[in-house]
């Protein structure tokens, strides 16, 4: 009944990014609402941030356009980097959207926007999975 009622539909090339993701709720929820082109090709201090949490995980940074970040993912499938890589684009993208409504809603400050503290958070998030522990002790 469901797929009746839902017809039939393509499958978005992002959505191995959305699940399975080991980042937090609200951070997987947040990627999917935000645009992500302008948030990682267009914009200069964003683009500064993602650039700064790539390198610290050792995944290096390429700039590409959407459309190319999609295939390197599906092409990299489901080893841990493709884990590491779905985790840090969730909390990144969350980090960016708080720190946003920070500044247009409590008079929030960009200086907030700091690489040091998403790589902590996802430090933490990758110590919960022990296939990850000694990636994140090498970093």
């Amino acid at each position: 009944m469901y797929r009746h009622l839902r017809g039939d539909k393509p499958r978005v090339d992002w959505r191995r990014l959305m699940y399975i993701n080991m980042a937090r709720p609200r951070a997987v929820f947040t990627l999917w609402l935000e645009n992500r082109c302008h948030l990682f090709f267009e914009c200069a201090i964003t683009k500064k941030i993602w650039k700064e949490i790539l390198n610290r995980l050792g995944l290096g940074y390429i700039h590409i356009d959407w459309n190319e970040h999609t295939a390197w993912q599906q092409a990299k499938g489901k080893g841990n980097k493709m884990r590491i890589f779905k985790v840090a684009l969730a909390e990144t993208v969350y980090h960016i959207w708080w720190v946003r409504n920070r500044i247009c809603f409590q008079q929030g400050r960009k200086e907030e926007l700091q690489s040091q503290h998403i790589h902590d958070i996802l430090m933490d998030r990758f110590r919960m999975n022990r296939k990850l522990t000694a990636y994140c002790n090498s970093l």
